[in-house]
């Protein structure tokens, strides 16, 4: 009978990160690849395109790491995969000169996709990241793993039911309830989206 080592928690990783050690991202890529590829390739559809974008998010781990500490290096790691496969889907299916229309493959919480895209307003993102986790820390373990299931693992709605006994109308009338609920924190804060 095998045994399989436990990966290192995240306090562990982030601390290998900021020791410069290399195997910080092995081990980042080891505990967190297959969320961060469906996060990509729900964008992307397109395998090549996807690794790319996974490569360019232990990239940019790598560089912020420091002096960024995340909470949740998933999360953080996620949020970096999610900015890089729009960016790169942006670049790959702009027309010539930029003409025409752009059109992205986001569901209904476009106010939640918006959030993450302008890396050069980092200061807004680390204010809005902190709201958006004083948000889910709020939510049951239930409607958090929906939540984040749902608008940043793009898991969907018919997985997320069967995984949690529900129905597909129950996950649904949740999700617009969480949308709600988070758009009123945000505004509690002072973010407008």
């Amino acid at each position: 009978m095998e045994h399989k080592t436990a990966l290192p928690d995240d306090a562990q990783i982030i601390a290998l990160f900021y020791a410069r050690d290399e195997q910080a991202l092995r081990l980042a890529a080891q505990k967190y690849r297959a969320d961060l590829y469906a996060v990509a390739q729900h964008i992307l559809k397109n395998h090549a395109d996807t690794e790319e974008c996974l490569n360019d998010t232990y990239l940019d781990a790598w560089n912020h790491i420091p002096p960024a500490n995340p909470k949740s290096l998933g999360a953080y790691l996620a949020t970096i995969a999610r900015r890089r496969a729009l960016d790169l889907y942006r670049h790959t299916h702009r027309q010539k000169r930029g003409a025409g229309v752009e059109v992205l493959p986001l569901d209904e919480a476009v106010c939640i996709e918006e959030m993450y895209e302008n890396p050069a307003q980092e200061q807004d993102s680390h204010r809005i990241t902190e709201a958006l986790n004083a948000y889910l820390a709020t939510l049951s373990d239930q409607n958090r793993y929906l939540f984040v299931g749902h608008y940043f693992l793009h898991r969907p709605v018919a997985t997320l039911a069967a995984t949690q006994g529900l129905s597909r109308s129950a996950v649904h009338k949740r999700l617009a309830v969480l949308r709600r609920t988070l758009q009123a924190h945000l505004e509690s804060e002072g973010i407008s989206v």
